[in-house]
């Protein structure tokens, strides 16, 4: 049983590692190629950062938990793990709100210059990452009910 296990993890990380592979060449073709370079691409990269961020936590994550799992639970590394893991997994759905917030200005007020123009996705941008960093903060201060939800802490 531990074989199909182990199987399906290496799977995983495969996958996952197949993800940021296409999007750091998604988005590297978007910054290096200056015809690219317009606000909507630049929505593009945002969410291609935010799958590389995603992904790149879940393939550490379960290359720990299948190779490592003593270390990954600890007391010192509970409260950055569930931060981080909230962080990168929320992400994704915020650049994708973020985008379609960004085309529903521009949609609806056509003639506001605000929204067409790079500042506005800066602050767009910006504001998607702040509001994932605050709303993550009740992992930082308060953890215990997140321990006593663990499979597999050895503190409990």
């Amino acid at each position: 049983m531990t074989d199909i296990t182990r199987i399906f993890a290496l799977l995983k990380i495969t996958v996952f590692g197949i993800c940021i592979f296409l999007a750091l060449i998604y988005s590297l073709l978007i910054l290096l190629i200056r015809r690219f370079h317009h606000r909507l691409n630049m929505f593009t990269v945002n969410i291609c950062v935010a799958v590389i961020c995603g992904c790149t936590y879940w393939m550490s994550y379960f290359i720990m938990y299948e190779y490592d799992i003593q270390n990954l639970f600890t007391e010192e590394t509970c409260t950055f793990l569930f931060y981080i893991r909230t962080i990168s997994t929320s992400q994704i759905p915020y650049s994708f709100a973020i985008l379609t917030i960004n085309r529903f200005c521009s949609i609806i007020y056509p003639g506001k210059a605000l929204f067409k123009t790079k500042i506005f996705v800066v602050i767009c941008v910006a504001s998607q990452w702040i509001v994932a960093c605050i709303l993550s903060l009740p992992f930082v201060f308060n953890i215990e009910p997140v321990k006593k939800l663990l499979p597999i802490f050895p503190y409990q």
